[in-house]
């Protein structure tokens, strides 16, 4: 579910999210959801000085709550990115 278009001007929802992509899959830990998010509206702790554990959720419109737990080591961890693979 992304916006390309979209993402190419530049524009940015409110909160300041670019891109959302979501990949189901009935096996447990195989589903995905990437989101990327960009601006000075998107409320963010400084990312140096998170530390593990991370629960992420995501929720939508309708109540559906998306979570993922993130533990360490954390695959790519600085002052701009976190990334890793949920627990």
């Amino acid at each position: 579910m992304r916006d390309r278009r979209a993402e190419g001007r530049g524009l940015l929802t409110p909160d300041g999210v670019v891109a959302l992509s979501l990949k189901a899959s009935l096996a447990a830990g195989k589903a995905r959801v990437l989101l990327k998010a960009k601006g000075e509206h998107l409320a963010v702790p400084p990312l140096a000085d998170v530390a593990p554990p991370v629960t992420v959720q995501l929720h939508t419109a309708t109540g559906t709550c998306f979570e993922a737990v993130y533990s360490a080591p954390f695959g790519k961890h600085d002052a701009r990115t976190l990334q890793d693979k949920a627990d």
